[in-house]
């Protein structure tokens, strides 16, 4: 859980109190990432990798638009984040409490 989001890993869906958000497959992905990691940077290069495959340019920016299109969704501020936050120099981590 994070604000009024819930992530449920087991069906791929995000709820925004208890209804469920349209989310890009893409961006799933890196939801599911962040997720599986909260509360710890996740570094740019694995979630490339997550998002990507193997074939991918480690200069690639896909990621980062992707993880603002995420901030759309779920930051009422995305230029302020309060739940995925850059971590200068590594990647993204996900601040949230996290529940079974």
């Amino acid at each position: 859980r994070f604000g009024d989001f819930t992530f449920d890993v087991g069906k791929q869906t995000l709820y925004r109190d208890g209804a469920p958000v349209e989310v890009h497959s893409a961006q799933m992905l890196l939801l599911h990432a962040l997720g599986s990691s909260p509360n710890r940077a996740v570094s740019r290069e694995n979630l490339l990798a997550r998002a990507r495959g193997r074939d991918h340019n480690a200069l690639d920016r896909s990621v980062d638009v992707q993880i603002l299109r995420l901030r759309q969704i779920v930051e009422d501020d995305p230029a302020k984040p309060r739940f995925i936050k850059t971590v200068w120099g590594i990647g993204y981590m996900l601040v949230a409490g996290v529940e079974p």
